[in-house]
């Protein structure tokens, strides 16, 4: 791709068009690795994903840009791979061979960071939060389509084993709902610029997060927005009247129609825990709270969740608790105690980084959204599941992407543009003067610059 094809890509990226490229980020999120494995007839789904999301994520990067990110990104991957070279010096697992699981547990943790090294500036703000708004509603829609030629991979509505029925659009339904709540704070930053329709596109996510029956995404989402509710009445938000009826038509709705399906849920029928046991999370939380205390200083190596699920006496931890659904116990079995708190320190730097970095009117906003996806990552995955992992990845990079850049990489980047365009104009002139006459003499003065405007415009160069 040529430096002015690239010029010409990157000012297409300005218009609202440019909600295609983060939308290419995400779109490998809406198959499961099941579905993958289907497509590329048993190839580790989990892998086709991966190498899926950095081929796009590449792809608009050369487009758009890349950026050095932040130092807290650096810091939580080299946490990451002092945690994974670490695990491997103590033989965690005690593995007799090259452990493979060990490793592409640490590319887990690391990839959806990936976003961060594209410069996402040159798409309007407006455009990366509709991304993030509308990839989970994208992927019911898609799901309500292709289930019927393919009702195994696109399952839209799916029993769990306690008996209640969720909406999963042929993923984990805890999956989808990770998105959703990702999609509706993409949806109120959306409101928060003063865009009406981000108001509708929150509504439609947590309705989205309701359907899954998902109780912990559901009521983070429903905190999020009642503080930007407030947010709105105050300041007046484009629709706000429009707002506080649809809330209250919400709880009436929710009452009637979604809470029995929490309540069944959150019956211990079928985990043997008793009620409200969290769908097992009780005896998770305290099987791997007891390993972590084996090795509380290294931890088992990234990705040991399944290694340790399945050494459980428990019949539930081994068959649902692959990972133990929170991440702070995630990491410290993965990586020990001090990583992990290392770790989330450098999360929690990259989140004040960002709030610093955005309009005093935007503030509440961030400080509300992290608050929430952080206390949904103490009782589910949201640093693990690609749906939700990725999804808060791009919404922090947006977030973080309005922050000033280093003024030698403007310049840089001006000297870039302004060397295209006066090579574009030396084309401009070498051709009209092969045409005949020299266009900067001056009884040709008028007629030239026409005569180069419209030469430039058949030849799809910007206008001068």
């Amino acid at each position: 791709m040529s430096a002015s094809q690239l010029v010409r890509w990157r000012r297409w990226a300005q218009r609202p068009a440019g909600v295609v490229l983060p939308l290419l980020v995400l779109l490998p999120l809406m198959l499961s690795f099941d579905t993958y494995e289907a497509i590329f007839d048993g190839i580790n789904g989990a892998t086709v994903q991966k190498a899926l999301f950095v081929l796009a994520t590449a792809l608009v990067g050369t487009v758009l840009g890349f950026r050095v990110p932040p130092w807290p990104v650096w810091g939580m991957g080299i946490v990451i791979a002092a945690g994974y070279i670490v695990a491997l010096v103590v033989n965690a697992r005690v593995h007799s061979g090259f452990d493979f699981g060990m490793l592409f547990g640490a590319i887990g943790l690391i990839y959806p960071w990936l976003v961060f090294f594209v410069n996402w500036r040159p798409v309007r703000a407006s455009a990366r939060a509709s991304a993030i708004a509308l990839i989970a509603p994208l992927t019911v829609a898609a799901s309500a389509l292709l289930q019927f030629p393919w009702p195994d991979e696109f399952m839209l509505l799916k029993h769990e084993y306690t008996g209640a029925l969720r909406v999963a659009a042929g993923l984990p339904p805890a999956y989808l709902a990770g998105m959703a709540l990702v999609g509706v704070c993409g949806a109120l930053w959306l409101w928060n610029q003063r865009r009406w329709y981000g108001l509708y596109l929150a509504a439609l996510n947590v309705g989205i997060l309701a359907l899954t029956g998902t109780r912990g995404a559901t009521a983070c989402a429903a905190a999020v927005f009642l503080v930007m509710l407030v947010v709105a009445v105050i300041h007046r938000f484009p629709h706000w009247i429009a707002a506080l009826c649809g809330a209250a038509i919400g709880i009436f709705l929710g009452t009637v129609l979604i809470l029995p399906t929490f309540l069944e849920r959150s019956s211990g029928a079928a985990t043997g825990d008793g009620m409200f046991s969290g769908s097992g999370r009780g005896a998770a939380w305290k099987y791997f709270i007891a390993q972590i205390g084996d090795r509380p200083l290294t931890g088992f190596g990234p990705g040991s969740g399944s290694w340790l699920a399945a050494r459980s006496s428990n019949n539930t931890v081994r068959e649902y608790f692959v990972s133990p659904h929170n991440e702070f116990l995630r990491f410290a079995a993965d990586i020990g105690i001090p990583l992990t708190a290392a770790f989330f320190a450098a999360l929690i730097a990259l989140i004040v980084l960002t709030m610093r970095k955005r309009k005093p009117g935007e503030r509440v906003f961030v400080i509300a959204t992290f608050a929430a996806l952080l206390a949904y990552a103490t009782f589910d995955n949201l640093l693990n599941a690609p749906q939700s992992a990725v999804t808060f990845a791009l919404l922090t990079a947006c977030l973080w992407s309005d922050a000033p850049r280093d003024a030698k990489v403007n310049a840089s980047r001006a000297d870039d543009e302004s060397h295209v365009a006066s090579k574009e104009d030396a084309d401009v002139e070498q051709d009209l003067s092969t045409a005949g006459g020299s266009p900067s003499s001056p009884s040709t003065a008028v007629t030239s610059s026409s005569t180069r405007r419209d030469y430039r415009k058949s030849r799809g160069l910007p206008g001068k």
